[in-house]
């Protein structure tokens, strides 16, 4: 659905160049060589139903690739976008093949699907057409940016049809792309500008062609992805986590919360081993922990765990161990076996001289003592 232009031609093309037998249908002609073309306008239910009969047969794959800009009419964004897609998708649901696979074009512009879902919830839960067109009618400015709206519904609606097609061995999954190099980026342009447009194309320093977002729609529904279903898998270039190996500090470390951390401990002594062990485990720098304080500031100052790495350098080694059976921690300290512990290792950590009296994790332990 949705191959006459754009990201739809593109994968339409491509499934075609792979010895694909590809049916398509949209509200204009395809200029792919497919194997047959159905002319369907997803604002009228009973041209979905009438476009899903004339092609007839069971399929493999169903791709929703068509969708309206919000320089149409709102109520025609949401019912193209949202309303037709899922109708002609659940009309396609009785004729699919064990193994099917169902892909949906959705957008950034729904990235926050999640926050709404109350709302979403109550939108998809209305299956009659035009009474799903008719609450959107009603709450046009509660529900504000149609185009937004209708995105979190494909969104939402694929993640809650999911459980139920993979019991009946059929996938759904859809993708988020970011903006693309096609005709729509130019009425996008006329809504949203090129400054905002153009955030979205920093990762690349350009945008995503149609073809880059044609083959994430292949692999969904190819038998590579055998295994996933229920994915709103973003398509936009930009990277999601980074390792925290205690080694490399980000530059946005600090604004993400990701560089000092504070806890305070109410004993100094058993603290500072797990002031030891929390620094290791989330691969930071450097620890100090002092005694506790009811004065705020020195709370802030030394009574917690405060890691950072090195000053003078935005990586951090720790020093080489001083036993050839010991091995190094995240943290700059060491462990090593010692034959008195029961636990088979001790930790030892350089002392500190901070003004506030504090040290560096934990001290060796006693002699003949047990390390915890």
């Amino acid at each position: 659905m949705g191959c006459f232009s754009g990201t739809g031609e593109a994968c339409a093309r491509a499934l075609v160049d792979l010895g694909a037998e590809v049916h398509g249908a949209d509200i204009k002609p395809s200029p792919v060589n497919l194997a047959s073309f159905t002319t369907v306008d997803l604002k009228d239910p009973d041209a979905i139903a009438a476009g899903i009969a004339s092609i007839g047969g069971t399929i493999d794959a169903v791709f929703n690739v068509s969708g309206l800009p919000q320089t149409f009419p709102g109520e025609d964004v949401v019912t193209v976008n949202f309303l037709g897609i899922r109708a002609w998708t659940e009309g396609w649901i009785p004729h699919l093949n064990p193994g099917a696979a169902i892909v949906s074009v959705s957008s950034l512009g729904g990235m926050k699907w999640l926050t709404r879902q109350p709302l979403l919830r109550e939108f998809i839960a209305i299956e009659d057409f035009a009474a799903a067109r008719q609450w959107y009618l009603d709450r046009a400015e509660e529900v504000g940016d149609p185009y937004s709206l209708a995105k979190e519904a494909i969104n939402t609606w694929t993640q809650v049809r999911a459980p139920d097609l993979i019991a009946r061995d059929i996938r759904i999954n859809c993708t988020m792309p970011s903006p693309i190099d096609t005709p729509m980026l130019g009425e996008f342009r006329k809504v949203a500008g090129d400054a905002v447009l153009g955030a979205f194309a920093k990762a690349k320093g350009r945008y995503s062609t149609a073809e880059e977002q044609a083959l994430p729609l292949i692999l969904l529904n190819s038998d590579a992805a055998s295994f996933i279903s229920g994915v709103c898998l973003p398509v936009d270039s930009r990277p999601r986590g980074r390792p925290r190996d205690g080694r490399a500090r980000h530059p946005e470390d600090d604004r993400r919360g990701g560089g000092r951390v504070n806890i305070p401990l109410p004993q100094a002594g058993g603290a500072a081993r797990l002031a030891s062990l929390l620094a290791s485990r989330s691969g930071v720098g450097h620890c100090t922990v002092s005694r506790p304080t009811s004065d705020p500031s020195r709370l802030r100052e030394g009574g917690g765990i405060s890691p950072a790495p090195p000053a003078s350098s935005r990586y951090y080694a720790p020093p080489p161990p001083s036993d050839p059976h010991s091995r190094p921690r995240p943290n700059g300290c060491s462990s090593a076996r010692s034959p008195t512990s029961a636990r088979g290792s001790s930790i030892s950590c350089p002392r500190t001289t901070a003004a506030t009296g504090s040290r560096a994790c934990a001290p060796p332990p006693a002699r003949g003592s047990l390390a915890r």
